[in-house]
């Protein structure tokens, strides 16, 4: 079987439906990859674009943009990269009210047992399990 990454807009099209020829589409291929047709493959980077892109420009709710993402993550048929702490960051992002980079940085961190973070963005202090430091 092969293997092909899936870009950030092909799921925007999918969960937004705002060009339903284009969300259709998408449909079918997420549909060929449940049926192992076909194996797909998403970037940490292209997950994080889709989570900014329905936060800034379709001004989706933190806890909508989650349940959305979640069920991405259980997608069969597609590998998220780094799934486990994208989804611990979604429950941060949304619980917290965090950027999701931030709530992924958080994460990151706790995943790999890295106890502080040097920024000078204080919404990392809502993390618990990191502690910030100021250089």
């Amino acid at each position: 079987m092969s293997v092909a990454l899936i870009d950030a807009n092909v799921v925007v099209r999918l969960l937004t439906n705002d060009i339903p020829r284009r969300a259709e589409a998408a449909r079918e291929l997420l549909y060929e990859a449940e049926r192992g047709n076909i194996g797909l493959r998403m970037t940490a980077l292209a997950f994080a674009e889709i989570v900014w892109v329905l936060d800034r420009l379709y001004g989706l709710h933190k806890r909508k943009i989650a349940e959305a993402m979640a069920m991405v993550l259980g997608l069969t048929g597609l590998t998220v990269d780094d799934a486990p702490v994208l989804g611990a960051a979604l429950s941060m992002h949304a619980d917290l009210n965090v950027d999701f980079i931030d709530a992924y940085q958080g994460c990151h961190a706790i995943a790999h047992g890295i106890q502080s973070i040097y920024s000078f963005d204080r919404h990392l202090d809502r993390i618990p399990g990191v502690v910030r430091v100021e250089p």
